[in-house]
């Protein structure tokens, strides 16, 4: 088997403002430098290159200092085109659309100074690159890789950007090899069954006709893809895995399972997150229409058992006609016509919980625009809205899944908290690199960066919604993860 790129993705949504995922296929761009010459992303990565994109604006003090500390001129200096190395594409990409030349030279009150004297790489003016990269803050510091694949490098030293342009995963495909390399980005926690979008690529240099992809919790096999095409190198196909049952989230890997000589390379471990022993705050609050004596709803944990309920009859999940799903009660806790009521449910076993609303007559409350049914969780966000007629359900994941308050053995701090945007991160720690994932409520990773551990590094959660979030902190083989509130 040729090389191959494999990459899962759970379906999920995410936020609209966030950076390219690491490990994620980079987009292809044109732009035309300051003096009239056009740079195509594709076509260096073609010939091998490792393009690193710098991606500033010429007010922004914190570009201006990177810029300034000549990290990327040393790199195209001594390892770019026409080098001994020649294995390095530097391209700095001006990413604010009223930017003008003017302020390009430093002739102007609102740059920090002349960005082109003494700059030896390409100069792009062009926020629409800047666009397509979905940069939310400058500077932004991307490494694409020859197979496309994006890492967010951040403003690091020469030696480190040159160390990633010579890793394992970041090389040019090679004839006569049989190394597959995998990458993962999507939801890391899901209810139910999931679909699992898988896209392959060629590394090789020979095309690639056939390939077995396996998904695996632990050595049982959950679903099997046998896939034939054509690809050449780093040509792309997507498959899916539809409705796999995943029982142990930990336990989950996408393999490569076709002959191969390197078969270390062939295991995904898509990062799914384990259940961990956090409860949950949940309120349930609704208003009934004028016949409340139809209506009735309940919560059910992930092992399928009632934990909360509420309405004016009992339910029987009768197989009935005219849809009617139980029995009427009397008593305190009925709901009067019109009323609105909220209950508040504190949920202690982790995974997914199902809630379902039930109307015995048919008309549910979608007629009454008065009427709602709802769920939020402990940050007041709706996570499930039910509009229904006869009946409906609709799943939620519990907001702590996989992140507990852990104890801060990594030697990072967080600051403030709660934040109206940015979130300063200071590093106490001997190790160079520091990941951090930041997760919304629902386990679905929003943010990934990989970051230089000298001094404060900040990252902008300006463009998200107001919220709790969880930043999973991993410096070498330790780990810890920060609830953050946004409130801006």
């Amino acid at each position: 088997m040729k090389k191959l790129l494999l990459m899962a993705s759970l379906v999920a949504s995410t936020a609209a403002m966030a950076q390219l995922p690491d490990g994620s296929i980079c987009p292809d761009f044109t732009g035309t430098d300051l003096n009239g010459v056009t740079h195509n992303l594709y076509d260096y990565l073609d010939q091998g290159y490792t393009v690193v994109v710098d991606v500033s604006a010429t007010w922004c003090g914190p570009c201006w200092n990177y810029h300034n500390t000549g990290a990327l001129e040393d790199l195209y200096t001594t390892y770019g085109p026409g080098t001994a190395a020649d294995k390095v594409m530097v391209l700095f990409i001006e990413g604010d659309g009223s930017t003008t030349m003017a302020d390009l030279q430093g002739n102007t009150g609102a740059t920090q100074g002349d960005w082109i004297a003494g700059t030896p790489y390409p100069i792009i003016d062009n926020a629409s690159i800047a666009n397509l990269l979905e940069i939310t803050y400058f500077p932004t510091i991307y490494t694409i890789c020859p197979s496309r694949k994006i890492v967010e490098s951040s403003q690091i030293s020469t030696a480190a950007h040159w160390a990633i342009a010579n890793a394992g995963d970041c090389q040019a495909a090679v004839a006569g090899t049989n190394l597959a390399l995998a990458s993962y980005n999507g939801s890391l926690s899901a209810c139910g069954n999931l679909d699992m979008p898988v896209t392959i690529m060629n590394m090789g240099t020979n095309a690639i006709t056939s390939a077995t992809i396996v998904v695996k919790q632990g050595n049982t096999t959950l679903a099997t893809q046998n896939w034939t095409g054509n690809l050449s190198t780093y040509d792309t196909d997507d498959i899916t895995f539809s409705n796999v049952a995943v029982t142990d989230a930990a336990a989950v890997t996408v393999n490569i399972t076709t002959a191969d000589a390197q078969a270390s390379d062939n295991v995904l471990d898509p990062g799914l997150i384990p259940a961990a022993p956090v409860s949950w705050a949940v309120t349930v609050e609704g208003k009934v229409d004028q016949y409340p004596n139809e209506f009735a709803w309940h919560m059910l944990d992930p092992n399928g058992v009632v934990v909360a309920q509420g309405g004016n009859y009992t339910l029987v999940n009768a197989n009935t006609t005219n849809c009617d799903q139980g029995l009427p009660v009397a008593g305190p806790g009925t709901y009067g016509s019109s009323a609105a009521f909220t209950l508040d449910v504190e949920l202690t076993e982790m995974g997914c919980y199902k809630v379902e609303a039930f109307d015995a007559y048919g008309d549910g409350l979608t007629g009454n625009a008065q009427s709602y049914f709802r769920v939020r969780n402990s940050n007041s966000q709706v996570v499930i809205d039910v509009d229904f007629v006869c009946e409906s359900s609709n799943t939620m994941v519990n907001d702590a899944v996989g992140v507990s308050e852990a104890a801060n053995t990594v030697g990072v701090e967080l600051y403030p908290n709660p934040t109206n945007g940015n979130v300063n991160l200071a590093f106490n720690t001997a190790e160079s690199k520091v990941n951090v994932d930041v997760y919304n409520v629902l386990g679905e990773r929003i943010m990934s960066r990989t970051m230089n551990s000298n001094g404060v590094q900040t990252i902008d959660m300006g463009g998200l919604n107001n919220g709790l979030y969880y930043f999973n902190i991993t410096v070498g083989d330790n780990s810890t993860t920060r609830k953050v509130t946004l409130n801006r």
